[in-house]
Order: C-alpha cells, then structure tokens, then sequence
C-alpha cells in the first residue's frame, strides 16, 4: 500500500526507510526533492506544523500515518511514549513490520474509517494551533488590575471581621480562623485535619456572613490565577494564545487542549463573559460559533431508540420539559419541575444515581430514587441500553460508539462491586459522549472540505466539545452560516435529528 513511506523518528528530522536513517537539515527542501507524499511516524502534529509553516501547499494531499494516534484508536487505554516502547511491546525492532502489524490490527477492528477520521482531524488541528486566538492585551491587564483591587479589599473585609490578619488561601489559617475563632460546625475530617474544601464552605454559608466571602475569595482567587494570569502567561509574540490540542488522550475520543486550556473557560454569565472578552478576532474580523443542541441526548435517543424519546428530537420539542411532563403527568410544567427533568435527563447520561442526583437538586435519596425509577418507567428503552451495556462489558471487556471506537474496561471482570458501580457509570457515558465527540470530528472535516473548496476566508480557531468556533470577515455572507449548519447537521445519520445553533460577535462573548 505504501510504496514510498518515511518514517519520523525524532523531531530531529530523521528521515528513512524502515531502519536506515537519513539526518535531513531542509526538511522541506527533503519531502519536496523526493516527491514524498506518505510519512509515517509516531505523534506527528509537530511535523504537520512544520511542513505547514515551511510552505507545503496543499498538506491534505500528504497521508500522514501517526502510530501513536493508531495505537490510540487500538486501545486508548495503552499509552505509548515513544516508538522504542511499541516496537517491544508487539516486540519488533523493524519498523516495516510495525506498521504492517498496526496496520493488520486496525483493519481487523474495523477501525480503518476512524483511523481515516483521525488523521484527518489531526492537520485540522495542526492549522488551528498555528492559527491562535488573538488577544486583547490591554482589556486582559485592565481585568488584572480589577479582580486585584476586588481581592485586596475583600481581605481587608474579611480580617475586620475576625478582627486579624491571616492568609485565606492558606488551609491551615482557615482552619483556625473557621472552626477555633468563629466555631463552626466541620462536616469532613481529613488526615491534616478538617476540611476546608467547596463542599464545606456551602454547608456552613448559612452558618456565618464571613463564609460567604471567603467564597467569593476564592471565586476572584481562581479567576485571576487560573484565566487572567493563567492566559497571560501563553500570549506569544504575534500577540495571540496557540493552545495545544491533545487527540490522543481521552478515552471516549474527545479533544482535549493544554497550555492553556481553552475548552474550560467559565460558563457563568458574569465570569463566563468576562474572561471571554479577552480573545478578539481582529480588525475587520469576527468570531462565529456553531454548537449542536444537546447532543449528547441525540446520541442516547439513537442508541437506546427509545420511542418516546426519538418522538420528542424529531418534533423538535424541548426535550427537558417534554421529560419533566412524562415524570410529573401534567402540562402545566413549573420552572422548578424542568430542572428536576433537566437534571435527570443529564444525569442518566453520565449514570448518576440517586444519591448523586439527591446532591444536585437537593432533595432526600428516597426522592431521587422515585424520581429515576419514573424516568426508567416512561423511558423504558433507556433502561434497556443499560442493560446491554453491562452485556458488552461481560462478553467482550468494551464498549463502542456507534461510529466503531471502543473503550476497554480491563478491571471489569475483577472489579470490586463498588469499583463496577464506578466503571459502569464511565461505561454508560462513554458510547454517548464518544459517540457525540465522533459526530462533531466528521463535521470539522466535512466544514474543512467546505471551506477549502469554496476558497472562503474562514478559521477555525477553537473546538469545545459540541462547539466550533471561527473566525469570518465581518462582511460574511449570510449563506455561508446556512451551509455550515446543514453540514454540520447532516455530517452523521443518527435516529433523531441533529440541529445546530450559531451566533457571532466582533468578541469571543458570543
């Protein structure tokens, strides 16, 4: 199949035939001397960026045959840190057979069109680090300069309270400060002492005004380090963040992005919008989102095919107070009763149980058990998809995504009863949330092909998780929208109906 194939040993540059090696200073001048169209190497987004940078045209041409991101596909449970570490483990130290061999698995799997989805997916994100997201230095600094003043005067609040000075980032100073001077109830006992964490600042709120600004201490704490300074830190010298995308890593095959990240920026309005302003799409430019509509349900509604369920997507109601009218028998549904639904809806995704979901909506275990129980009975299918689940994990040690990528749970069969409650609840999540993260892969590509084919000035600069973010001319085309969403919708058959939402703004607030 690969009649001319090179393989990328270091980021040095060598270059070779099975295990004769060539040093390669122009790597550029190199692949376009020997007319090189097919490399295979191990974690090659390096190399796509570097071709890319150095001038290659049309780098979608070149069939780039990454190992790790094979071996990912394989069994993302595996982690391989070099090519030396998978030549022992299938224990060859010729690489013609290491590929031969990854290649023999990956058809025998049936993972030849994830593979194809893979490495497509992996110049997209080789284009979209070098693109980066501009930022607005001067907005960021005012930010800075703000959140500071707002912390200094809430310390100077909280010592006047106590009556002395002390360090509220500092656990053991909490301690003293919370349960010896104001005696308040602990409610968690660790090792070093009691628990300061989240979960007791909100059980001991009502208990005392000083708790609830400690909270928003660490509220302003958190905003200021994790995304003020946080962000600050990876502006490099083109005024713009290039984060890095990880697609190798989660083992229900989501992206994932590091330094910094930029798919766990706040989502609350006040903060959300706030730390969003930060990023700017340039003069004359504009960021436009795309987000699927509760996609994660779509996927569960085409793998459980329940009727009820596929009833509501296909009629395009809302699916929360759809749920909560089943659960409570009534069409006259409160706010109140749609966050139930809402809770639950989510929560059966991530197989939550009565005792988690007591938690979220605050109310007894007793309660949140009738509450699942009358979601299983109305959506009996759903119930049916845990069944089989557990089924797979019995009979084949996996589960998989509609598309074919699977997730192996090793500890299964050996697993303690509570270790199984655990792996169950990842093994319930994982075709639904792997199944969503493949949905909107095949859609990046298709809107990719798009945008090439049509020579159309548009980014994408930014995927967060049922989101892709880019960056248009601000005179854009209204058409241009219309078709991204029908790709976007259209990019998978499931079930039930995907739809999509965009929206834009001259700032990443949208």
């Amino acid at each position: 199949m690969y009649k001319k194939a090179y393989y990328i040993k270091t980021k040095k540059h060598l270059l070779g035939n099975g295990i004769d090696f060539v040093e390669v200073d122009d790597l550029y001048r190199y692949v376009i001397l020997k007319n090189i169209r097919q490399i295979i190497g191990f974690d090659l987004k390096g190399l796509i960026k570097e071709l890319i940078s150095s001038g290659i045209e049309r780098i979608e041409n070149f069939d780039f045959v990454d190992l790790k991101l094979a071996w990912y596909l394989i069994d993302s449970s595996r982690k391989f840190s070099s090519i030396n570490e998978l030549c022992d483990f299938l224990k060859t130290s010729h690489y013609s057979e290491l590929l031969s061999k990854t290649l023999d698995i990956i058809k025998k799997e049936g993972l030849e069109n994830l593979f194809d989805l893979e490495k497509k997916i992996q110049k997209i994100l080789a284009f979209m680090e070098l693109e980066g997201i501009s930022v607005d230095f001067e907005y960021l600094s005012s930010i800075e300069k703000k959140l500071k003043d707002e912390i200094d005067l809430l310390k100077k609040e909280m010592f006047g309270v106590i009556g002395f000075e002390f360090n509220p980032a500092s656990t053991k100073d909490l301690r003293h400060v919370l349960f010896d001077v104001l005696r308040l109830t602990p409610i968690k006992k660790r090792k070093t002492g009691y628990s300061t964490d989240d979960e007791t600042l909100n059980f001991l709120e009502n208990q005392s005004d000083f708790v609830k600004l400690l909270k928003k201490f660490r509220n302003l704490s958190k905003l200021l380090s994790t995304y003020i300074l946080g962000l600050k830190e990876w502006i490099a010298d083109d005024g713009k963040i290039h984060t890095t995308f990880r697609q190798d890593v989660v083992a229900t095959g989501r992206l994932s992005s590091i330094n910094p990240n930029l798919q766990n920026l706040p989502s609350d309005e006040e903060n959300g919008t706030m730390i969003r302003r930060i990023f700017v799409a340039g003069e004359g430019r504009c960021f436009v989102s795309f987000d699927y509509s509760q996609i994660d349900l779509r996927v569960l509604a085409h793998e459980c095919e329940d009727p009820e369920m596929i009833r509501f997507f296909v009629e395009d109601r809302d699916i929360h107070e759809s749920t909560a009218r089943l659960i409570f028998g009534t069409d006259q549904i409160t706010n109140e009763q749609r966050k139930f639904a809402k809770a639950i809806n989510f929560g059966i995704v991530y197989g939550m149980e009565a005792y988690g979901l007591s938690k979220t909506l605050g109310i007894s275990v007793e309660e949140a058990s009738e509450f699942i129980n009358l979601y299983f009975k109305k959506f009996a299918k759903v119930k049916d998809y845990f069944a089989r689940i557990e089924n797979e994990l019995d009979n084949f040690g996996y589960v998989k995504t509609f598309m074919g990528r699977r997730r192996y749970f090793k500890s299964w069969k050996t697993a303690s009863k509570y270790e199984k409650k655990a792996l169950f609840r990842e093994a319930i999540n994982m075709p639904i949330q792997g199944g969503s993260a493949d949905v909107i892969k095949m859609a990046m590509v298709k809107v990719y092909e798009y945008i090439k084919s049509n020579k159309l000035d548009i980014k994408l600069v930014l995927q967060i998780h049922d989101e892709l973010v880019f960056i248009f001319p601000e005179n854009y085309d209204e058409k241009i929208l219309k078709d991204v969403s029908n790709i976007m919708e259209s990019c998978v058959k499931l079930k039930v109906p995907l739809k999509v939402n965009y929206k834009s703004g001259i700032s990443f607030k949208i």
